[in-house]
């Protein structure tokens, strides 16, 4: 009869990946900071798609004046074309997310192969894990590199790799919105950062018209906060080495001095 040994606390290859899958849900589920961001950047996903069906006017459609006030019809009023500021938003997002995906994607590719971010992070902990008892048993017994990296290596870094993409994404949408308020971006492409260079450079400063300029501003804000809230809640309860007491802050404590007793001031 053969027994399985198992190091406790350690996500090991002999388990299903939904054991990982249950892991991230508990986290979100259990930390407000990440139930909190999950709700926020969810929203702006599910609008995000649903924008070509549930946008109330056409992206280039004029329905109103050049910098319409806010009303019950256009509750975030219009911009320098009269377009409804609800349905750029709802593009803007769109294309945001979607570059703020793609980059991520890219950068989480070719991070964990040569690029020095990501990699640095998954070189650190690759080098950690081929210490550990279970993957030198798995190689004692004939487990080739291919079978130690899949069922023992990868269960064990694909947590910090998706708290470090989920930082990437704010990374990235925060340097697209940048890009783009600096003209840098497709001109073709309504985004967040477009939609605040175009208030801008088309006087809505001096023209009081807030609204052109707050809300997207605002959206963008909240998509990095989310993301950072998701993020770092994730790194936090899936990072064992945050959990090492003498590297925790919230271990520290004062000790009373050597030959001080009990009268001392």
């Amino acid at each position: 009869m053969s027994m399985v040994f198992q190091e406790p606390g350690l996500l090991s290859g002999t388990q299903p990946i939904r054991a990982l899958r249950g892991s991230l849900w508990k986290v979100i589920r259990g930390q407000p900071s990440a139930t909190i961001g999950a709700f926020i950047l969810g929203s702006f996903i599910l609008l995000a798609l649903l924008a070509p069906w549930v946008a109330p006017y056409g992206l280039h459609e004029q329905v109103g004046p050049v910098y319409g006030h806010p009303s019950w019809s256009h509750p975030l009023g219009l911009d320098d074309g009269g377009v409804d500021m609800v349905t750029l938003l709802m593009w803007g997002a769109r294309i945001s997310l979607v570059v703020g995906f793609a980059a991520t994607f890219v950068s989480i590719v070719i991070g964990v192969l040569l690029w020095t971010g990501t990699a640095r992070v998954v070189r650190a902990q690759v080098k950690s894990i081929r210490e550990r008892v279970y993957v030198k048993r798995a190689r004692s017994l004939g487990a080739g590199n291919v079978r130690i990296v899949v069922r023992h290596v990868l269960p064990q870094i694909a947590p910090l790799l998706i708290a470090n993409t989920v930082l990437t994404i704010a990374v990235a949408i925060f340097d697209e919105t940048a890009l783009a308020f600096l003209g840098l971006g497709d001109p073709s492409r309504i985004s967040l950062g477009k939609v605040i260079e175009n208030a801008f450079q088309r006087t809505a400063i001096t023209s009081g018209a807030w609204w052109a300029i707050v809300p997207p501003g605002a959206a963008v804000a909240l998509l990095i906060l989310s993301c950072s809230m998701i993020g770092r809640a994730m790194e936090d309860a899936l990072n064992p080495r945050l959990k090492a007491a003498h590297l925790s802050a919230r271990s520290f404590r004062l000790r009373p001095l050597v030959g001080r007793g009990k009268d001392a001031v």
